[in-house]
């Protein structure tokens, strides 16, 4: 899942895996097979482009990562997750999927705030999408001219997380339906024993960091920063101008200049924090199937960290 320590472990850590052969961003997500794969409808995509560029990989054990393999939220919905797990089967069929999870609340809210260092300008409540009211055939018979993102479930025109794409034992039940061997992993426990998690990995690739590599990997600092509640009012003000600032080359200088001072004086500030109402429905829709997810895989250890899966 995105926003789980994926760009340190695939810039700092992956790479150094020794007698692994590591392939990641850009190439997962731009290289013409691999876009295609993520993106491209079933009536048109060619499953032997897909398998012949894997096969052009060098190396005994091969490890691919890219946060878009578990589909795409943003515009998307995650509308492509089921094509694009049927596709990597399809081509290697005796893969083992690494996934790591994150509990839901912060996750959402991790993915707001690094969005406002793009050019975001809506606020964390309206940037999560819940379910919106219903729009019934006896409402469109009522109201039949209305605006349709304030009643589509899924918008797929504006940049926006769909909440309930984050529940995580469907997408358990379709990675275990399909591959062999599924390792799944808490991005809490990489927070509170990052030495531990990385040596469950050198488990898994059946090979050994050294203890310098992996003493510096456990002392690193973080890759990508948040931002706090002050920063992120001011990000949302800048991000305003985005669209005439970026129309000239003066312009996005004073963009860039300007957002880079922004994220440097982070100060002291107050984090940015749900509301109560919203912490409802993020509870009302996450607790049970979090519950469910302890339930049937009690192995990933969610019940470490009850409080932050609702449980």
């Amino acid at each position: 899942m995105p926003r789980t320590a994926t760009t340190f472990f695939q810039t700092r850590f992956f790479p150094q895996l020794p007698d692994v052969s590591y392939y990641g961003l850009p190439y997962t997500q731009i290289n013409p097979a691999f876009n295609r794969m993520l993106f491209e409808d079933d009536s048109t995509f060619q499953p032997a482009l897909f398998r012949n560029e894997l096969e052009g990989l060098s190396g005994e054990k091969i490890l691919m990562s890219n946060e878009n393999f578990v589909g795409q939220s943003l515009y998307l919905n995650y509308s492509n997750r089921t094509s694009i797990a049927r596709r990597l089967h399809d081509a290697m069929p005796g893969a083992t999927v690494i996934l790591f999870l994150r509990n839901q609340s912060e996750l959402l809210k991790s993915l707001y705030l690094i969005s406002l260092q793009d050019h975001e300008t809506a606020s964390l409540s309206e940037f999560i999408r819940f379910d919106p009211p219903e729009y019934t055939l006896q409402q469109y018979r009522l109201h039949p001219k209305v605006d349709l993102f304030d009643y589509a479930p899924l918008d797929t025109y504006h940049a926006s997380e769909y909440a309930a794409g984050y529940r995580y034992t469907q997408l358990l039940e379709l990675y275990t339906q399909l591959f062999p061997r599924v390792e799944v992993f808490l991005y809490e426990d990489f927070r509170k024993n990052p030495e531990s998690v990385f040596r469950r990995l050198e488990t898994v690739f059946e090979t050994n960091l050294t203890d310098d590599v992996r003493n510096s990997l456990v002392t690193s600092p973080a890759i990508n920063q948040g931002v706090n509640a002050r920063q992120a009012n001011q990000l949302r003000r800048l991000n305003r101008w985005y669209h005439v600032l970026w129309n000239s080359r003066m312009g996005r200088a004073f963009f860039v200049r300007a957002r880079r001072r922004i994220l440097k004086n982070s100060g002291a500030g107050d984090p940015v924090t749900w509301k109560k109402e919203e912490l409802e429905k993020l509870k009302l829709l996450f607790a049970a199937d979090n519950k469910l997810l302890q339930e049937r895989y009690p192995h990933i250890g969610l019940d470490k960290y009850a409080r932050e899966y609702f449980l």
